[in-house]
């Protein structure tokens, strides 16, 4: 019996109704098209004209634009029958691709888990002994200290040591950014230890809430977040806020949490000494010595250091001049192979988070890199307030915003303080000035200098004033070392020069003086004439060192100058040319010109009791110079009502402990019989 067909199927079952179909969409598409190109055609309106010849130009326009949207309307509907099919499968493919987009891919293989071990890693057992007793007793610690100190190191070796303590595993993730620390942390659902199901969620939040389930589930494990950027830890508090009943181990530049941190110092000598000698396989230890002494036991730096003597095959020994005169220069080359960044790299990601929270705290640090790096006073600022940069000088007026400001820096390691004391890596002071252009630098220079200027104390031969200056000595030492060359502020400068000078000559200093005076000299006659007045206080000042030192013959001309600049300029009736004549007349009695010196030393006591008045001390220092010439000239009944007058008024002005009281009641009893 022959198969029964049905309508629309042919033999072999296939239906016969879609080619017909086709056919009919595609007849569809010709006629649309043709349509539209009707429409468009000049030939549709003359024959609209032959059917309908009264047809107005409007109704011409109407007929060819629904002829148009006919055409179009055709050859949508034939389109779409025959790609509809095509359409809807590439639609399904493409939110396919999406979904499989979105579903999170394993992270590399080497995140969450801790850095391999260092195997050159050395000291610091004190540390790791107080870092695994706090972690057992607080669960939270934070390790915190100056970049480049080895609070990394000393973690990494923390957990090699003690891995066995965490048998549900070790977890290290980076924290320099929030989002980096939230991705690392839903990272750890794909380790073993984990493989949680929701690893690959796409919601990076619903893997987060999984991995803290995890761990509020186990609790001998250890997490490590490394290098916390203060802007993250917002982000940290808020994956750690349940409660976890692990460890926590945190490295950063500031304090993290309470209780106090564990505060990672520089090596100490002997270690520094030690890790420089392992680096390099050098046994230099003078040498290896004087390289910690500059780099003041900064574990990156002398990494860093000894990397640069193994790469250029310098000795140690070599090393250590040009460390010592281009510091910043020197540590920008040997970046260690096992730390991503150099020294200076290190600390400028601290300057550039200082300088965006607390810009007073940011000027404050470049000020101190132009100071001596020990004992800068905090009182020093308070007194100079007036002179700083105006970002600094309303913090520096108010005692509770100077502290804030110290605190900044304090918080990054940068500084300590000790009460009044404050004191800076000299590292760090390298990196900072070598981190500034031109005109900053010199801004920062002339900042430093107008405020020693503002402070130094005026009256340097008076003891009571020896322990300030004293301890401003070293900064003002280093601030014009810096500025001299560079002409910032020469006039401060130069002054500060002289007093520092005039200070240690007072304390019988006398080689470390000469420099100063001559540099305090130099720079007058450069910036304000061979002639200026003070260029003749500088050659007074000189001589009176030169002629102490027994260069009386070196001494003589310098103040012949003085005296001329003086007269000539000032006039001979003025106390500074009567100081000079002084001067000049002590001299030539050392020489032995005792009739020569005679009429300088009453003119200097005319001019002084006239101008200054006859208890001036000045008039005092005139009449003991007068006193001792005739002494020595054998008129001692002439000299003693000169003496004893000039000792009257020293010790009634200047107090009978002063020098120069002293010094005349020891002419006094010379002079009585």
């Amino acid at each position: 019996m022959a198969e029964q067909q049905t309508p629309g199927s042919s033999g072999d079952g296939k239906p016969q109704g879609g080619h017909g179909a086709e056919l009919t969409r595609l007849g569809g598409i010709v006629l649309g098209l043709a349509l539209i190109i009707g429409a468009a055609n000049d030939e549709a309106v003359k024959l609209s004209n032959q059917v309908v010849p009264e047809l107005p130009v409007s109704g011409v326009l109407a007929v060819r634009v629904l002829v148009g949207l006919v055409g179009l309307l055709l050859l949508l509907w034939g389109l779409i029958g025959l790609l509809g099919p095509s359409v809807s499968q590439g639609v399904r493919w493409l939110t396919s691709w999406r979904r499989r987009r979105r579903r999170p891919k394993p992270p590399a293989p080497e995140v969450g888990l801790p850095p391999d071990r260092n195997p050159l890693f050395l000291g610091r057992e004190g540390k790791l002994e107080l870092l695994q007793r706090r972690l057992a007793a607080e669960r939270r610690v934070d390790l915190s200290g100056l970049g480049g100190v080895g609070k990394s190191q000393l973690a990494i070796e923390h957990v090699h040591r003690h891995r066995h303590d965490y048998p549900d595993g070790v977890f290290w993730l980076r924290g320099e950014t929030a989002a980096g620390l939230s991705a690392e942390f839903a990272a750890l659902a794909w380790l073993p230890q984990l493989r949680l199901d929701e690893r690959e969620a796409p919601e990076q939040e619903r893997v987060i809430e999984a991995v803290t389930a995890w761990l509020q589930a186990h609790s001998r494990w250890l997490l490590v977040v490394d290098n916390l950027d203060p802007a993250a830890l917002p982000t940290l508090d808020r994956l750690l806020a349940r409660g976890l009943g692990g460890q926590v181990l945190v490295t950063s530049r500031v304090p993290v949490w309470d209780p106090p941190p564990l505060a990672v110092e520089p090596l100490a000598r002997g270690e520094a000494i030690a890790l420089l000698k392992q680096r390099t396989g050098q046994a230099d230890e003078a040498a290896a010595s004087a390289v910690v002494e500059i780099l003041g036991g900064l574990p990156l730096a002398l990494v860093q250091a000894a990397g640069y003597v193994t790469t250029s095959g310098r000795d140690l020994c070599e090393y250590a001049e040009p460390l010592r005169t281009r510091l910043g220069d020197v540590m920008r080359e040997g970046r260690p192979a096992d730390y991503p960044l150099t020294v200076a790299a290190t600390w400028q990601l601290s300057f550039e988070c200082i300088e965006r929270e607390q810009p007073a705290a940011a000027t404050l640090l470049r000020l101190c890199a132009f100071l001596a790096p020990d004992d800068i006073p905090v009182s020093l600022l308070r007194a100079g307030a007036g002179v700083l940069p105006r970002t600094l000088r309303r913090a520096a007026s108010d005692e509770v915003r100077l502290d804030r400001a110290i605190g900044e820096l304090r918080r990054y390691a940068l500084v300590d303080r000790q009460g009044d004391s404050m004191s800076v890596h000299r590292l760090v002071q390298a990196v900072v000035r070598d981190s500034l252009g031109r005109d900053m630098r010199e801004r920062c220079q002339g900042a430093a200098v107008r405020l020693l200027r503002a402070t130094y104390p005026g009256q340097v031969d008076d003891p009571r004033r020896w322990p300030v200056c004293a301890r401003l000595l070293p900064h003002v030492q280093l601030a014009v070392a810096e500025v001299g060359e560079q002409m910032v502020e020469p006039r401060a400068s130069s002054w500060l020069l002289g007093r520092v000078a005039t200070y240690l000559q007072h304390r019988g200093e006398f080689g470390s003086a000469r420099p100063l005076y001559e540099r305090a000299l130099e720079i007058r006659e450069r910036v304000l004439g061979p002639d200026h007045p003070h260029t003749a206080t500088s050659l007074n000042s000189l001589a009176s060192l030169l002629q102490a030192q027994g260069e009386l013959a070196a001494a003589r001309p310098l103040l012949e100058r003085a005296v001329e600049i003086h007269e000539r300029v000032l006039g001979p009736d003025h106390p500074n040319t009567a100081a000079c004549l002084n001067n000049l007349a002590f001299l030539l009695q050392a020489q032995g010109e005792l009739a020569a010196a005679r009429p300088l030393l009453e003119r200097a006591v005319e001019i002084h009791e006239r101008v200054l008045g006859p208890d001036h001390p000045s008039t005092a220092t005139s009449l003991s110079n007068l006193a001792f010439l005739l002494q020595a000239q054998g008129e001692l009944a002439a000299a003693r009502p000169l003496v004893e007058r000039a000792v009257e008024i020293h010790e009634r002005v200047l107090g009978p402990d002063h020098p120069d009281a002293a010094a005349t009641r020891s002419l006094l009893a010379q002079i009585l019989p």
